[in-house]
């Protein structure tokens, strides 16, 4: 009988922690996601109210123009939905997983830069390849009748007629830029909170927001020379067209447009609007990450 209760305590002890290990930060980052677009989505209805007050009633085509508007919400609702079930999860979910198990490793002690760059950069490569199908899939829907239903028989057809490797296909720089603005975001967080608040002192509350802004900062300085380059080959193959065939001499003219004599600030051409839209996003998802990991600490310990 004594064998027997050891076994179930050694049993359930293995369950907690696998659950709380693996399952529990997974969870985190789906919730994330999800509470994150509900709050996009009550935004944009606010929004809509708010026009809604403010135009005139007088106006024949108003109320056809606020439900276009809400129908709209209504669609990017669901794709936010979609990326927060996958992309989020993913990210958030697999760094807490990964600096936990280093921190088991590194006997207590504080992970270094190195691990948790390494960490992000995991995440994000997890989490770009997890979206990229979806996302391609839903960029094949009609816009004006997203659904989910759609979305995976577009995956399904993509997989029979084309093969799985094409759900990925031309997708490097995309996913490099994910993979960098995960990075980034990730990485810069723990360690810019610890430091506000062990070195500054700060409040908790204050040190997250400071930290999620500083997160932001990064998300945007490593994921903003991704996109000057995707814009760079964009624009090359628009001039030069895309026979396959021909492919080949794009090359000199792609690597040309890219390493100009003033390349190193064109990297950041227009980097102050895309830090303030980064810097909204990250703030709002490590809030909404935050509450979630401190209601869950508060049952356990209550």
């Amino acid at each position: 009988m004594k064998n027997s209760s050891e076994a179930e305590y050694l049993l359930k002890r293995n369950i907690n922690t696998t659950y709380s290990n693996t399952l529990k930060p997974l969870l985190n980052g789906f919730l994330t996601g999800q509470y994150y677009a509900l709050l996009r989505y009550c935004i944009s209805f606010c929004d809509a109210r708010l026009l809604q007050s403010l135009n005139n009633n007088n106006d024949p085509n108003r109320n056809n123009m606020l439900n276009f508007f809400k129908m709209a919400n209504i669609q990017v609702l669901k794709k936010d939905l979609l990326c927060g079930a996958t992309y989020t999860t993913a990210s958030f979910g697999v760094f807490e997983i990964l600096t936990n198990k280093l921190r088991a490793t590194n006997n207590g002690k504080p992970l270094s830069l190195y691990q948790e760059a390494c960490c992000g950069l995991v995440s994000g490569a997890t989490a770009a390849t997890v979206w990229q199908p979806l996302k391609l899939a839903s960029l094949r829907n009609d816009p004006q009748s997203f659904s989910y239903r759609n979305v995976f028989g577009n995956l399904y057809h993509i997989v029979r007629n084309e093969g799985a490797l094409a759900l990925w296909k031309g997708s490097g720089l995309y996913m490099g830029t994910l993979m960098a603005a995960n990075m980034g975001m990730l990485a810069s967080y723990n360690r810019s909170l610890s430091y506000l608040m062990e070195k500054k002192r700060l409040h908790k509350s204050d040190a997250q927001l400071s930290a999620s802004i500083i997160s932001g900062f990064f998300y945007a300085a490593f994921s903003h020379p991704c996109i000057y380059v995707k814009v760079v080959k964009d624009y090359v193959q628009m001039k030069c067209g895309s026979p396959k065939k021909d492919a080949y001499m794009k090359i000199p003219r792609y690597i040309s447009g890219i390493l100009t004599p003033h390349s190193g600030f064109d990297f950041y051409t227009g980097f102050v609007h895309y830090f303030k839209r980064s810097v909204v996003f990250c703030v709002v998802q490590w809030w909404i990450f935050e509450t979630i990991r401190s209601t869950d600490q508060e049952k356990r310990s209550g």
